[in-house]
């Protein structure tokens, strides 16, 4: 299966500065975000969260699990309930099945209490399928992270389709967006997101929209800066934001990452030749 890559650069100057805020990766599912797959931030401390510094990359691979998850509230007693009345309580959930790792392609079902394995799905729809999910139950669903057999979750359990057929819908596109306190795993709101700083990051097979870049271990490799136009050289009342990095060769982004700085390296060819193109806001 595919595996992707996110290296986010950040302005040196940017690392420096005194704050709390964390940077969040997610992934859209079933046509929107809602899920931190990945979070970073500006100073971490002794929080257990992960510094973000200079450079900074992110792996997944196109592997999932899937289970269900039940809540009984008050009705649940001492049966683990922990007073939540959100639906981020189902991340706590009291009662949960079995997981079961699925591929796009793939269905699996729940019978007598626990998910049977996954098999092809007969509609070749290319989605995550789950059969026969109870109503009262929320489907949850986790990708493999860069560390084989950690996965993380991708999206806030939802309901299951009433008809008994339940399409999970995982496209190749990410959002980068900047945001208070927020742990990997957890959901937000649209209010979390800032439309005008939230940056969208789509991984194509199309060569020229430079938006896939083949690496040599085979994985689909992006590059994004978070800055200015020219990196920790702020114009006047400029403002940083994301930037994609565009470059004709994949040596050129590797010198830049790297740091090169000598006459003709990656860094300035790109800045010469107007390689960084701010994207607009989506």
């Amino acid at each position: 299966m595919p595996d992707y890559q996110l290296t986010v650069i950040i302005d040196t100057s940017l690392v420096r500065v005194n704050s709390t805020d964390c940077l969040v990766l997610s992934r859209r599912v079933n046509g929107g975000f809602n899920t931190a797959f990945a979070v970073g931030k500006l100073n971490a401390g002794a929080g257990g969260q992960q510094q973000l510094l200079h450079t900074n990359t992110f792996r997944w691979s196109d592997r999932y699990q899937v289970f269900l998850v039940v809540n009984y509230g008050e009705q649940g007693g001492a049966f683990a309930w922990d007073g939540s009345h959100t639906s981020y309580s189902f991340l706590k959930a009291q009662a949960t099945t079995n997981a079961v790792a699925i591929l796009p392609g793939q269905m699996t079902e729940f019978k007598d209490h626990v998910l049977l394995p996954a098999v092809k799905d007969p509609s070749n729809s290319g989605a995550l399928v789950v059969k026969n999910a109870p109503p009262k139950y929320r489907i949850a669903v986790r990708q493999e992270t860069a560390r084989k057999g950690d996965f993380r979750s991708v999206i806030e359990p939802f309901m299951p389709d009433l008809d008994g057929r339940t399409e999970v819908i995982v496209d190749d596109e990410c959002l980068l967006f900047w945001t208070a306190d927020i742990h990997t795993g957890q959901p937000f709101s649209k209010l979390d997101v800032t439309s005008s700083e939230a940056y969208r990051v789509s991984y194509s097979t199309s060569p020229s929209d430079n938006t896939f870049r083949g690496g040599s271990d085979g994985l689909g490799v992006r590059y994004v800066r978070y800055g200015y136009a020219i990196p920790d050289r702020p114009g006047h009342d400029e403002m940083p934001g994301f930037v994609e990095l565009v470059a004709a060769q994949e040596a050129d982004v590797v010198d830049y990452v790297e740091g090169g700085t000598a006459t003709g390296s990656g860094r300035d060819r790109a800045v010469e030749s107007g390689s960084f193109r701010r994207l607009a806001n989506e």
